[in-house]
């Protein structure tokens, strides 16, 4: 873990925010038009210009799907200050920006951090918010690690995940990347020099009533064809937004949206 410390930078928000490099969330809003209009790999390069037109077409202006909602992530943020990083509850609330006359994301925010309580989740050596950089062909990548840490001897990143209810995470790993996410943290501590053994994804249920309020996967325990499919698709919509950014450098984009993915 120092040598995590060692190879990683710690950047305030302001600071991390600022730069220029392409977070794991940019990448993603571009995987999310791209699997609206579904289309095909393309080899050749008039074609996929073509598809990236396609793309910047389907874009609509005022799509707020495109962007997630701030006050969801918030609480999101807080819960894991609270979980992960074992921030007190009042500091993670204020530094989150949360309205305390917001009952409801303080009535979810207590529940979720309770059920994480109940699950017991036993780590050691916890290493969070350290941020790192690299090239990727014609970007640069960044990240902020929500956390690694050792799991039954092995350096995991871990990932905090929200959901509506449990009956939903299986749908919310495809429609949201959860995985790409870790996969994208794992690459760039990796190319760094550091290994990491396993991708933990942990679900707290925010419904009241939920049966199965917690749950824990991980990414050595789904099927190999699985990992190997997340896999070719992270480093592909990683070459295909490097790509689709130079291209409308080069021709300009009118897309407000797509100009704010791609950071143009």
């Amino acid at each position: 873990m120092e040598k995590i410390k060692q190879k990683a930078k710690i950047l305030t928000k302001d600071e991390y925010f600022g730069g220029s490099a392409i977070n794991s969330s940019s990448v993603k809003k571009l995987i999310d038009l791209v699997k609206k209009i579904k289309p095909v790999e393309i080899k050749d390069k008039i074609l996929l210009e073509k598809q990236f037109e396609l793309i910047e077409d389907f874009v609509d202006l005022n799509d707020k799907k495109a962007f997630s909602s701030l006050k969801n992530l918030s609480v999101g943020s807080a819960i894991h200050d609270i979980c992960l990083e074992k921030v007190d509850r009042f500091e993670a609330i204020k530094n989150n920006c949360i309205d305390y006359n917001d009952a409801n994301s303080l009535k979810i925010i207590d529940l979720c951090c309770t059920r994480f309580a109940d699950l017991n989740f036993e780590y050691s050596n916890p290493v969070a918010e350290y941020c790192f950089f690299k090239n990727f062909e014609t970007i640069e990548l960044k990240a902020k690690i929500d956390l690694v840490c050792e799991v039954d001897n092995k350096i995991c990143i871990v990932d905090l995940k929200t959901i509506s209810s449990s009956d939903a995470i299986n749908f919310n790993i495809n429609r949201y990347n959860y995985w790409f996410q870790c996969l994208y943290y794992k690459y760039l501590i990796e190319e760094e020099g550091i290994a990491i053994d396993d991708l933990i994804l942990i679900f707290l249920s925010k419904k009241d009533d939920d049966d199965k309020p917690f749950k824990i996967i991980k990414f050595s325990d789904i099927p190999f064809e699985f990992q190997y499919q997340e896999t070719t698709s992270f480093f592909y919509y990683l070459r295909l937004f490097s790509e689709m950014r130079s291209f409308y450098i080069q021709k300009g984009c009118q897309s407000e949206i797509l100009k704010k993915i791609l950071h143009i």
